[in-house]
């Protein structure tokens, strides 16, 4: 059985619901660029998946954080 408060708290938004969104770009670049990092160590390659996983995980990141924010 729902009570009146607990649905009427279901429905507010948190004020800090978006507070930690803004790691989601800075963690794409960093997951992207040391993976690519250590891809072209393997293959020798040096700079080229560093970059391209950089761009890529950071757009994600991105795309990631306008998503939650149309929430």
């Amino acid at each position: 059985m729902v009570t009146p408060s607990s649905d009427r708290q279901s429905t507010q938004r948190s004020p800090f619901r978006g507070v930690n969104a803004g790691y989601l770009p800075v963690a794409g670049a960093l997951l992207g660029l040391g993976g690519g990092y250590l891809i072209d160590q393997a293959a020798g390659t040096l700079p080229l998946w560093t970059l391209i996983l950089g761009v890529v995980m950071t757009g994600a990141g991105f795309y990631h954080l306008i998503r939650e924010a149309r929430r």
